[in-house]
């Protein structure tokens, strides 16, 4: 009796190791796990390599063009208008120039001579509330004039105010326009 249990007992466990399979349909998933603890901060990175050099700034500086002719043989001034605030106008320095066509052109900076040397010009302005422009009046000081084929009014604002002292500028020739216009990298 004991060989015909030992025997049913093998031919029930090879039954029962062969019904059972690994295939079948998947189970449905489980719920979401709890948030695990933050890990520890990694090793810093090395440095990337450095950029290209970007275009030079000018966000302060804005150039204002009048095309003419500006005939200073027949006018003693002319008057040209910003539109701005108060604020901007006394917080800005105003560079003129007359632009002068012949064989060259020539540029020549407020106050001072023209053309040929024979006329001196000045540029005064003023704030009018009524339109909020600055009037730059252009005025012919003394001599028989000349035509300026443009005139170019540059405003470079000043980001800050010392009361009672001076900032430094930077080391330009505001006489000569092209240093200016290189230096703020304005269009012609």
């Amino acid at each position: 009796m004991k060989t015909i249990s030992t025997v049913l007992l093998i031919c029930l466990s090879v039954i029962l190791f062969t019904a059972c399979t690994k295939e079948g349909p998947a189970g449905q998933a489980g719920p979401t796990g709890a948030q695990g603890a933050q890990g520890i901060q990694g090793a810093t990175g090395s440095q990337g390599a450095t950029g290209p050099q970007g275009i030079a700034g000018n966000a302060n500086v804005t150039q204002y063009t009048y095309n003419g002719p500006f005939d200073f043989n027949g006018n003693l001034d002319f008057n040209l208008q910003v539109s701005t605030t108060l604020d901007t106008m006394n917080r800005s320095l105003w560079l003129v120039y007359l632009k002068y066509n012949g064989a060259f052109e020539y540029h020549y900076a407020l106050p001072g001579l023209g053309y040929d040397g024979s006329s001196y010009y000045r540029n005064t302005f003023y704030y009018n509330a009524s339109f909020n422009k600055v009037i730059h009046n252009i005025t012919r000081v003394n001599g028989s004039g000349e035509v300026y084929s443009v005139i170019k009014i540059i405003r470079i604002y000043a980001n800050n105010s010392t009361t009672g002292g001076r900032q430094a500028t930077p080391g330009i020739d505001f006489t000569n326009y092209t240093a200016v216009k290189n230096y703020y990298n304005l269009p012609d």
